[in-house]
C-alpha cells in the first residue's frame, strides 16, 4: 500500500451488526494484509465512524477458539476481501473462509466477495497464481502494482461504503465541446473513413486441374499409406481411389493398390467443381496433399488436426524465422515436465467458387513432444493466453506460419502430383470505406507488438491431475 494511515478521531469500534470487511489472506502475505487493515480502519465510513476490519491478529485473541471466531467474523462481516496469492489457494484455512461464502452465492452474485489480486507469482517464484471458480470469472481489485493499488484502494473503499465504483477525474473540455445542441442520431454511425481488413485466409493462386481416379479394394486412405510409401494425396470413395498423381506413369506407387485396367484421367477440375458432391471431394484431396506435404517439412499433427513443431531429436528447443517454437518446461508443483508448441490448424476451405488457405494459429501442449496432454489433464488446463491475445499477436502468427511454409520461395508451393498448389504468401484483404476517424495504426508498427515467449505461454498453464489420479480417489 502507498497510502499511509491518517489520524482520525471517529469511532472504531464494530458496528452493532458486526465488521464491514473481513480480510482473508494466507499468513505469507500477512505483512501487507496488516498494512492494509491499518489503512483501512484510519478510513471514514461515514460521518460516525470508521471503516472496522476483522482480522484474525487482532479479532482473535489468545486462548479464544480460532473456528468460533472465525465462524463469527464470517457471519458478522458485510464484506469477504479475498486477499489471492498462489499461497492463499493452497492453504486449507483460508479454503475455509472463502468456500464458506461461495457454498452461499456460487456465482457472487450479492458482489460481497470482493477479489484482491495481491501477487500473481509465489515467493520462491516458481509458481504462477491459479484461480479456482469462481475467481477464475471474477473481476479483481489489482494490487499487484503500486501505481494500479492507488485506483483500486479507491474502488475498495467505495465498495465497502456501498457507494458507485469512482469513475475517475474530471478534465477541463476541449475547445471542441459541444454542449448546448445535441448530436443528431446520424453521427453515432461509423465515420466516413477507409478501413483496411486483414484476414486469416490465403488465396489459392493455382491448383491442379487433372484428376486421376483407378478403382481398388481398399476402402480407407490408412490402409493405402499402410501399403506403399508416397507423398501422394489420395481419396478413396465409392470404390475408386482418386488422386492427382499420374497413374499411367508405370513408376507411381498407386498402380499397386489399385486395378489398373481401370485407370483414367477423363474427369476434369472444372466438372467436378460444378457438382456439389464432387466438388466436396476435391476439396478433401487437396487437403489430402496438404497434410502429406506438412508432415514433409517437419510438422507434427494430433487428432484434432492441429499441427505443431516437435522437439529436436536430442530433445532441445526448436527455432524458426529467429523464434522458438518448442520448448520444454516445468511445472514445480507436480515436479512434472511438459512442452509449449506454437501450433496451428492449417487446411483448405472452398468459398464459392475459389479456394483459400486458413492459418488459425494456437498453442498446443505435449508431454513429451509429441504426445499431446490427455483427458481431463488437457481439459484442467486454463490456456488463457489464447483469451488474452489481441490483434496484434494473432496477425503474427498468422503471418510466421505463412513465412514458414513460403520458405525461400515467393509464394506458398505445396507439391500435387504432376502439378502444384500455389499459394499467395500475403492474406486476403479488403477494405470498406466506413470506420473509426483516428483509430489506426502502422502495419509496421503493429508487427513489433505481441512479443510472447513460450516461456510466457506456459506460466499461464495449470497442469491437473491425470484421469487415474482421480479415479484412485473416487
Amino acid at each position: 500500500m502507498q497510502t499511509k494511515a491518517k489520524p482520525t478521531e471517529l469511532a472504531n469500534t464494530p458496528t452493532m451488526d458486526g465488521w464491514d470487511v473481513f480480510l482473508s489472506h494466507n499468513s505469507a502475505d500477512k505483512a501487507w494484509v496488516k498494512d492494509l487493515a491499518a489503512q483501512l480502519e484510519s478510513e471514514p465510513f461515514d460521518e460516525s465512524r470508521n471503516i472496522k476490519v476483522f482480522l484474525d491478529v487482532w479479532d482473535i485473541p489468545a486462548g479464544a477458539n480460532i473456528v468460533t471466531k472465525l465462524n463469527e467474523g464470517l457471519a458478522k462481516a458485510k464484506f469477504l476481501a479475498v486477499v489471492m496469492s498462489p499461497e492463499f489457494f493452497k492453504s486449507n484455512w483460508t479454503a475455509l473462509e472463502w468456500t464458506h461464502w461461495v457454498m452461499g452465492d456460487p456465482i457472487n452474485t450479492q458482489g460481497r466477495i470482493l477479489p484482491i489480486l495481491y501477487r500473481k507469482a509465489s515467493l520462491d517464484k516458481k509458481e504462477a497464481i491459479s484461480f479456482p471458480a469462481p475467481f477464475r470469472a471474477s473481476r479483481y481489485l489489482n494490487f499487484t502494482s503500486k501505481k494500479a493499488a492507488v485506483v483500486f484502494y479507491a474502488e475498495l473503499l467505495s465498495r465497502i461504503r456501498g457507494k458507485p465504483t469512482p469513475r475517475g477525474e474530471r478534465h477541463q473540455p476541449t475547445r471542441f465541446t459541444v454542449t448546448a445542441t445535441p448530436i443528431p442520431p446520424e453521427r453515432y454511425s461509423a465515420d466516413d473513413v477507409n478501413e483496411l481488413l486483414l484476414s486469416n485466409l490465403f488465396p489459392v493462386l493455382s491448383y491442379p486441374k487433372r484428376i486421376w481416379s483407378a478403382a481398388t479394394n481398399f476402402s480407407k486412405p490408412e490402409q493405402v499409406y499402410d501399403k506403399v510409401s508416397i507423398g501422394d494425396g489420395i481419396v478413396i470413395h465409392s470404390g475408386n481411389l482418386y488422386t492427382f498423381a499420374d497413374m499411367s506413369d508405370s513408376l507411381c506407387p498407386l498402380r499397386s493398390v489399385v486395378d489398373t485396367a481401370t485407370i483414367n484421367d477423363g474427369q476434369k477440375r472444372e466438372e467436378w467443381l460444378a457438382d456439389q458432391d464432387k466438388g466436396r471431394l476435391y476439396t478433401w484431396l487437396i487437403n489430402s496433399y496438404l497434410r502429406n506435404h506438412l508432415k514433409l517439412v517437419g510438422l507434427e499433427q494430433d487428432d484434432k488436426e492441429r499441427y505443431f513443431f516437435p522437439p529436436t531429436a536430442d530433445q532441445t528447443s526448436v527455432f524458426h524465422i529467429g523464434r522458438e517454437v518448442t520448448a520444454k518446461k516445468r511445472n514445480e508443483h507436480l515436479a512434472q515436465d511438459f512442452w509449449v508448441h506454437l501450433a496451428a490448424d492449417i487446411r483448405f476451405y472452398r468459398i464459392w467458387n475459389r479456394f483459400f488457405l486458413k492459418l488459425t494459429p494456437c498453442f498446443f501442449f505435449t508431454t513429451d513432444g509429441k504426445r499431446p496432454l490427455d483427458g481431463k489433464q488437457q481439459g484442467k488446463m486454463a490456456i488463457r493466453w489464447g483469451g488474452k491475445q489481441r490483434n496484434a499477436n494473432i496477425l503474427r502468427d498468422v503471418l510466421f506460419w505463412s513465412g514458414f511454409l513460403k520458405g525461400k520461395d515467393p509464394q506458398i508451393t505445396i507439391p500435387a502430383g504432376a502439378e502444384q498448389l500455389v499459394v499467395q504468401a500475403i492474406p486476403a484483404i479488403t477494405r470498406i470505406n466506413k470506420g473509426i476517424r483516428g483509430d489506426h495504426i502502422r502495419f509496421s508498427k503493429l508487427m513489433k507488438l505481441g512479443q510472447e515467449s513460450l516461456g510466457e505461454v506456459a506460466r499461464d498453464v495449470e497442469i491437473g491431475q491425470t484421469d487415474d489420479e482421480d479415479q484412485q480417489q473416487d
